[in-house]
């Protein structure tokens, strides 16, 4: 078994959307140099991890899917994200409390930035789970997808918090969340894209174990 990785080449880039034929390409490629080659996993962060769940259920040769902080990016959500994830741990923020004592917290830049996002996260209405046709599609992909997937989520990531925001909402992603073919590891100190070697090393060796667990 190997996994392909999603990741930079040369060429036109055509949106994350719009790369089943590159995805292809790649496990063609790794078919025809590898024969013996029966099963592939893919792996991808943040708007890989969508394209993977878009294309994964139309090849018979994918045998998982790892998926990274998927994107799952609309307007609304991203600004219902920062609302619940970011300026609300900031009122409780020692940095902050420390630039008002010290005069250095510019409180009109920021009731214009936070006025902007409620603007916008109020723009889609409620919470109801039709919000984001991006999620949905991705569901879709996933739905129709009937291998096992492992997804690894960031604890310090909105991108990551958009996605549990949007699963959250959506009766589809609850339900698939719920799966057992669908395992989840969290990295709650985790930056979006595992900057730090140690992130980046467990997150190999959870990759690892699962393909391990795959072949057994």
């Amino acid at each position: 078994m190997n996994i392909c990785g999603l990741g930079d080449s040369g060429g036109t880039f055509a949106g994350f959307e719009n790369i089943d034929d590159d995805i292809r390409a790649a496990a063609d490629a790794f078919t025809a140099q590898l024969p013996e080659l029966e099963d592939i996993v893919l792996w991808g962060l943040c708007d890989a991890a969508s394209a993977i769940l878009f294309y994964a259920h139309s090849d018979l040769r994918i045998a998982g899917s790892v998926l990274l902080n998927p994107w799952v990016r609309s307007e609304s959500g991203y600004a219902k994200t920062q609302l619940r994830h970011y300026y609300l741990s900031r009122v409780f923020s020692r940095a902050l409390w420390s630039k008002i004592l010290r005069g250095q917290f510019r409180l009109s830049e920021s009731a214009g930035s936070l006025a902007g996002t409620v603007k916008k996260a109020a723009s889609a209405g409620p919470d109801d789970g039709g919000d984001n046709p991006l999620a949905d599609r991705m569901a879709g992909g996933l739905e129709k997808f009937s291998r096992p997937v492992l997804l690894i989520m960031s604890g310090n990531d909105l991108t990551a918090r958009e996605f549990d925001d949007a699963a959250k909402a959506s009766q589809r992603w609850r339900k698939l969340i719920a799966d057992n073919r669908l395992t989840r590891r969290d990295l709650p100190a985790a930056d979006h894209t595992f900057s730090r070697r140690a992130w980046r090393d467990e997150v190999a060796a959870l990759t690892i174990d699962w393909v391990k667990n795959l072949r057994g």
